[in-house]
């Protein structure tokens, strides 16, 4: 009977039988892991690959001579250049060498652009993002919010672009993925815990295949942990596991803050405040710039004022604001969450490198 030699020992059957699982299962799935692989580090680079690919709306020249626009001036110069568009959300640019923008769509289709809901599953019409010159209010272009190269790489490596099975795909290769990692430990582990060569650094020395072999068991055992970290927080957002995993959230009560409804106004009637009064309500209660706003949803809607990227995950705000009386109606912060819920809103942001 033929034996495979694993770590420079002669192995026992079953160590034989767990090496050939791990090959086959690794030339399996290989395939899907390099997708899954490529298409998430280009999303963890998205923002500044965008920066390069829409820089034309992006960024934008300050002009010595005129003052920056309020955030109503903006909206007022995009209403009249787009009348049919229903907005939605506007994000100020923080900056005179950026540009704003507006979320708005076209049709009978609605965006809340609240996180936690569900954005598209019910909309008749595409979401568009249009850029706005900060002080002059002139429209730099707009862009199919699908189209985007972010939100079509983060679907990519959902789904391979291709639907439920693509998303079927992606788990099954994750899955598979943990089990390659504890299979290639277990032929990793060392039987003499002396033994550096070949087990904590490559032997140089010897055949090509030695060298090989040595620079992916070690390489392997040096990525485990995190890499582990990434197949778990990617399973706790996919179709099943993820369904098992909010099913499992909720029946502990340690749902997310953020998906909430977004309050109605106290008071309906009246002159309606502005986006800025709005904003400064909520900066006044500690919502920290970069925020997007989120504008009332019908006569009886409030504004949201969301924070966003900012450096301490817990510290991210979410402030509605009556759109009548400028009364604060709630404020949560992640920091509010349930512990499971926290956690796990972090493993997220770990896993799309933004923690």
């Amino acid at each position: 009977m033929n034996t495979v030699e694993v770590q420079g020992h002669t192995p026992t059957s079953l160590k034989a039988l767990l090496w050939r699982f791990h090959f086959y299962v690794g030339v399996l799935v290989a395939p899907l892991l390099i997708l899954t692989s490529f298409s998430g580090i280009l999303y963890v680079f998205a923002p500044q690959i965008e920066d390069v690919v829409y820089a034309r709306f992006l960024r934008v020249k300050p002009l010595s001579s005129q003052p920056a626009l309020d955030a109503d001036g903006q909206l007022a110069m995009f209403r009249q250049s787009s009348p049919e568009a229903q907005i939605s959300v506007f994000t100020p640019s923080f900056s005179p060498e950026r540009s704003s923008t507006v979320t708005f769509t076209k049709g009978g289709g609605k965006h809340t652009g609240h996180e936690g809901h569900d954005s598209h599953g019910g909309e008749s019409a595409p979401v568009y993002t249009a850029y706005l010159h900060p002080q002059t209010g002139e429209t730099l272009g707009i862009l199919t919010e699908n189209a985007r190269f972010k939100l079509w790489i983060k679907r990519f490596h959902k789904t391979y672009m291709a639907g439920e099975n693509g998303r079927i795909l992606t788990e099954l290769g994750t899955s598979w993925l943990m089990v390659l990692l504890i299979t290639g430990f277990l032929l990793w582990f060392p039987n003499k815990a002396s033994r550096v060569a070949g087990v904590w650094v490559p032997r140089l020395r010897g055949a090509s295949r030695l060298r090989w072999r040595d620079f992916h068991s070690i390489l392997g055992v040096y990525l485990l942990l995190i890499t582990l970290a990434l197949c778990f927080t990617g399973l706790t957002w996919s179709r099943f596991s993820g369904n098992y995993r909010r099913s499992f959230q909720k029946a502990i009560g340690q749902v997310s803050v953020f998906r909430i409804t977004p309050p109605e106004s106290d008071s309906v009637g009246g002159t309606p405040i502005s986006l800025d009064q709005a904003a400064k309500t909520a900066e006044a209660v500690g919502a920290a710039i970069p925020y997007r706003i989120t504008l009332p949803q019908g006569k009886d809607g409030s504004y949201g004022i969301q924070t966003f990227n900012d450096p301490p995950f817990t510290e991210s705000l979410t402030v509605f604001v009556d759109q009548y009386s400028g009364k604060v109606l709630s404020k949560k912060g992640r920091g509010e969450a349930p512990p499971i819920a926290r956690l796990l809103g972090m493993g997220v942001a770990l896993h799309e490198g933004s923690l």
